[in-house]
Parts: C-alpha cells; structure tokens; sequence
C-alpha cells in the first residue's frame, strides 16, 4: 500500500507548488493584463502621424526629437528615431572626470552637438527582427554604432566606437520589448497599475563592451500632470535594475508617463548624472516639425541632416518654451 504519510507529504506540496504558480505566475496576467508588446504597440499606433519631442535638461530645451512607424507592404515594420541635442552640456550631464577627458579632444571637431538616427525592425508576427543605432558627435559621423541581429533567442550585438569593432552575443527571451534609452517610446497600450516585466536596454553611451543592461519596469502608480495647458491622468511605468543584474541598490533608471489611452506623454532618462526629459508635442507642433524635417531621412535614415536644418528646430522649440 506504500507509504501513506510520504504519500500525503507529496500531494501537499505538489499542491503548494501549484498553487505558487497560479498566484505568481497565470493570476496576475489574467488580472491586470499582459504588459505591452510589439504587436499591441503597432496595432495601437496604425496610421499614426509621425510624433515629436522636446529634450529638456533642468529648465531649458537642448534637443528634440521625432519617431516614426512606417509599416512595409510585405509585413515588415520600420520603427524609426532621430534624436538632436545641440551644444551638449558636457560638464552638467558627464561625471566630472569624463568631462575634463572627452570636452578639450571633442572640441577640435566643432560644435558638441549629438544627432542619433535608429531603425528598429519588426516582423508581420509582432516579433524583433533586429535594430540599428548610429551617433554623430560634433563632426565625427559614425562615432558610436549598434547593431543587434536576433535569431531564435540569441542576441547577436556588434558595437562600433571609432576603429574599435565589438561582437557580442546575449540571451535575450521571445517577445522582450527592447528598449532604446534615447528613443522614446510613441505609445504603451493596456496598462495597468500592477504589471511588471522585464526590459532589455541598450545605450549607446554604455561602454562598447557592455552596451546593453537588464532592466525591470513596473507600473507603480497613477499620476495627474499637465500637459498641452491641461491636467491629464496618468500611469507611471518606473525602470529599476534588475534584481538579478548584480547591481547594487534598486535606483530609479527611468520612468514613463502614459496617459490612460496608452498615449506617451513624457519619458525620463538617466544619462550619466543627469535626468533628461522628452516631452511629447502636441499634433499640431510635431506635424510643422515634421513637414521641416520631410520624410527624406526616413527614406535614407543614414544621412547627416543639414546642421542649420537640426539647430533652426531646437531654436523654435526654445522660443515656444514657457
């Protein structure tokens, strides 16, 4: 008959086990909902207009941006970003000793501006095909270049940094939402107060041996903020270092401000010491940057764009500064 009470040990804690993995594991998606993912990215943002953006650092504007999802008409979808920030603030965004060694070598090649161009591809299932990142600092064209091929679960990473080349290869799960830290995110659908994932990051400012990270995002809270001249309701996603990264301490990476219909409103990035703020445009001001910018850069997304072209923009949104 065997052994009745070994036998009752078994059951309890076959059913302790599972028990653990509804609540941890199947509850709470059902609950509160997945967390975003490409597919219900670009199902939110169909036929979406291009989205611009203001770079603040403290009180004043320094840069701007524009993001642009162009679908293809075999499935595929290009995910585009272009990032200005003109007359860099070195010495207020870099630790002090990485000012002093990079501004006096910087300086020979003009203006410390920083244009960044990325193109993120997706397949017609929703799923990362692959990325592509490209920095221009002051007059060095491809100062900083990322690429990143995935294939099944592996990460294939290649990094560029002057003559330096890297190749890289990371796990990196089926359906994880890569993030670009100096892209901001158009849209984040379906929040809800509770959810939790993970998030790979990649930086081109992270040195060219490590460029990417694991982060972890939650929806921590709701938030009323002003935007446009109008109070708006708010979720706010906070990015954390994983628990698992080796990090020390549970620093806030980063956070999102999402309005209730999955519209990005504002995103805060740490770059070095500092906290850089994009904050969205509304309709009518990021169709003007838009129309000044064309699509020509989204045609040959490599190209420089015309200096007097960058700087005329940042000048405007300066001027309609509060």
């Amino acid at each position: 008959m065997g052994n009745h009470p070994f036998n009752v040990t078994v059951v309890l804690f076959w059913l302790a086990t599972m028990g653990w993995l509804v609540v941890a594991k199947i509850l709470p998606p059902v609950l509160i909902g997945e967390p975003p993912n490409y597919s219900s990215i670009l199902k939110a943002t169909h036929a979406e207009p291009p989205v611009c953006w203001s770079i603040r650092l403290q009180d004043r504007v320094i840069g701007w941006a524009a993001t642009k999802i162009a679908p293809r008409d075999d499935g595929i979808t290009n995910l585009y970003s272009r990032v200005y920030l003109g007359e860099f603030p070195l010495d207020e965004i870099a630790p002090g000793w990485l000012a002093a060694v990079f501004k006096p070598v910087l300086q020979e090649f003009g203006p410390l501006d920083i244009d960044k161009k990325s193109r993120v591809v997706i397949d017609p299932l929703g799923r990362l095909v692959s990325f592509e990142s490209r920095v221009r600092v002051a007059d060095i064209p491809d100062a900083i270049k990322v690429e990143g091929q995935i294939e099944g679960t592996c990460l294939k990473l290649s990094v560029q940094s002057g003559e330096i080349p890297y190749k890289l290869e990371r796990y990196l799960p089926q359906g994880s939402l890569v993030v670009d830290e100096l892209s901001p995110q158009g849209r984040m659908p379906g929040l809800r107060v509770g959810q939790t994932w993970t998030v790979p990051l990649f930086s081109p400012f992270r040195p060219p041996s490590s460029p990417m990270e694991i982060l972890q995002a939650s929806v921590e809270q709701e938030e009323r903020i002003t935007w446009d001249g109008e109070r708006v309701n708010c979720r706010v996603i906070v990015y954390r270092n994983d628990s698992g990264s080796g990090l020390a301490g549970n620093d806030n990476r980063g956070r999102v401000w999402v309005r209730d219909d999955g519209v990005v409103l504002r995103q805060e990035v740490s770059i070095f010491k500092s906290h850089l703020h994009f904050i969205r445009l509304p309709d009518n001001r990021s169709k003007e940057m838009w129309q000044a910018m064309g699509d020509g850069w989204t045609e040959n997304w490599t190209e420089k764009l015309p200096s007097r072209l960058a700087n005329g923009l940042l000048k405007q949104l300066n001027s309609d500064a509060p």
